[in-house]
């Protein structure tokens, strides 16, 4: 299966949702950069690939395995829509010391390279998504529970998180 920038595909919430995102990007180190439109739908709903396209984002673009989601979780290809020129999203990252909580030296990556930051971030930097590889049920607990993956949140906004919650 050969998926291309601008496939548009299906994710299956539950028994009864789904929701729409679009490829945009495959990376050689992160996978697939994809962006999820703000859109559910009953399963059996028929929605037109044009007009899910021109829905907003749900939250900034991720990176996920999208071949992996397509062929093991039931995420499903729908159609393909151009998207012209891609602007890469920043993210941030760190390395953490899972037994305190605490943070490192943070580092701002924009699709080209990885910039140091410092030992914090700046409030417009907690905004921005940390960067790792998706799992495709996590996004799926973004999409339908607004859950963001424990511990990166909390670490981002705080500089450290309460191990005692992983």
């Amino acid at each position: 299966m050969k998926l291309i920038s601008g496939d548009v595909f299906r994710i299956p919430l539950n028994s009864s949702n789904k929701a729409f995102g679009q490829l945009l990007l495959t990376s050689k180190k992160y996978g697939s950069l994809i962006r999820i439109f703000d859109l559910t739908v009953p399963l059996h709903d028929r929605i037109e690939v044009d007009f899910i396209v021109k829905r907003p984002m749900l939250f900034p673009p991720i990176y996920t395995l999208l071949k992996f989601a397509v062929l093991e979780e039931g995420w499903e290809i729908i159609g393909s829509q151009p998207i012209g020129e891609v602007e890469h999203p920043r993210f941030v990252s760190t390395l953490y010391n899972s037994k305190t909580g605490n943070a490192g030296v943070w580092f701002e990556y924009d699709g080209n390279e990885e910039r140091r930051i410092g030992k914090k971030l700046d409030l417009a930097q907690t905004e921005l998504e940390y960067l790792f590889i998706w799992p495709p049920k996590d996004i799926v607990n973004r999409i339908s529970y607004k859950i963001y993956p424990f511990p990166y949140r909390e670490l981002m906004i705080n500089n450290s998180f309460n191990p005692q919650n992983h």
